[in-house]
């Protein structure tokens, strides 16, 4: 019996996308804050969408919404515009943030330019690894290493930890159940945010597993694991794969029956009745996997 994994998997990831990017950014925290040669940069929580309670310190992800807010290649309208958010800072602090960003707009510059048409024909953990140290090199041309450190070393951690799961999943003396298993024991030793981004990837893949095993689930077991209103539509989508697979079992065996009849009008028409029993949306895929495409039947 086929089993139309692809389909299945390309529904629930649909079905789960909303979850998957909330939780993705979740876990996309903020680097650490800058207090680096520069000084002790701080803006009003206002400034950083968050409660009006006390001041927060500049962070990476502060600068990133800058530069996406400010809608502009030109470094210096989109200087201008980080002096107007933050016209409430002190002279001397407002100097300091102007600087500092100043110095990653060059840097966001520079690796646009390392980047462009540099791509690796592979996707391999190595050459993920040549791309950051290249993008390290870069950094440490732009900021101080106390800089780099307060900038970008949360997300040199997640890269990292990135790249070590890659290597187990393209690891071949693994078993794809070893590779799986290695892969969320890392994960588990993740911070909580970045356990809590690929929840939505373990259920998926929990899943798929246990279907691809021949498993059972029920609807109760899919509201369980992934609440109310996806487990519902999740169990709708098993329910509509089964009955397709049914159905297309059962257009193969006609289809056997159909190639024996021998006037090519009449085995025509037989075969075009068949792919009429499908939904008009499932046909022209009902004759792909029938190899009615190519012809094979004639």
């Amino acid at each position: 019996m086929v089993r139309p994994m692809l389909v299945l998997m390309l529904a629930l990831v649909a079905l789960m996308l909303s979850a998957w990017l909330a939780s993705f950014f979740k876990a996309a925290t903020p680097a650490p804050a800058f207090d680096a040669p520069l000084g002790q940069i701080t803006l009003a929580q206002s400034q950083l969408r968050t409660a009006p309670s006390k001041a927060a310190p500049l962070t990476l992800g502060q600068l990133q919404r800058w530069l996406f807010e400010a809608d502009s290649r030109d470094p210096q309208q989109i200087l201008a515009f980080i002096e107007a958010k933050t016209s409430h800072l002190t002279h001397e602090g407002q100097h300091k943030v102007l600087a500092l960003a100043q110095r990653y707009i060059a840097y966001k510059a520079a690796l646009f330019e390392l980047a462009d048409g540099k791509y690796e024909a592979q996707f391999t953990a190595e050459s993920l690894q040549r791309q950051l140290q290249q993008r390290h090199q870069l950094q440490h041309q732009f900021f101080t290493d106390e800089q780099v450190e307060s900038l970008f070393g949360e997300q040199h951690q997640q890269d990292y930890a990135a790249i070590e799961r890659l290597q187990l999943r393209q690891d071949s003396q693994l078993s794809d159940t070893e590779r799986w298993r290695l892969v969320e024991a890392q994960i588990q030793q993740q911070p909580v945010a970045t356990q809590q981004a690929f929840e939505p990837s373990i259920q998926i893949r929990n899943l798929s597993h246990q279907i691809n095993r021949g498993g059972t689930i029920s609807r109760d077991q899919l509201v369980s694991e992934f609440g109310e209103q996806t487990g519902e539509r999740l169990a709708q989508t098993l329910d509509s794969q089964q009955r397709w697979q049914v159905q297309l079992t059962d257009a193969k065996q006609q289809l056997e029956a159909i190639s024996g009849i021998t006037n090519s009008a009449d085995r025509q028409q037989a075969i075009d009745e068949l792919i009429n029993t499908f939904e008009p949306h499932q046909r022209r895929r009902a004759q792909a996997l029938l190899g009615l495409l190519d012809g094979s039947v004639q």
